[in-house]
């Protein structure tokens, strides 16, 4: 096993999951996402994505960059948003 599969368990793999319900921490994640809460979405998708092991997990960890990107602009630290 290389160590990017050892790293990075799934990555490039289809997920089985897609179709399946988000778990609720997903959702309170998209939901302060959608309020513009991006620092506290960064934490509770966080959780989410270090807990998964399915590749579905990237789905959550692109989410979660693209909040700490906007939080990163709203300081006005475009080198950071990046």
């Amino acid at each position: 096993m290389s160590d990017e599969q050892r790293h990075r368990p799934g990555r490039g793999q289809r997920s089985k999951r897609c179709g399946d319900p988000p778990p609720p921490r997903l959702r309170r994640g998209v939901e302060q996402f959608n309020r513009g809460e991006f620092f506290e979405q960064h934490e509770t998708l966080e959780l989410e994505w270090l807990s998964e092991r399915d590749p579905v997990r990237y789905l959550y960890q692109g989410i979660l960059q693209i909040g700490v990107g906007f939080e990163h602009l709203n300081r006005r630290n475009a080198r950071g948003a990046a």
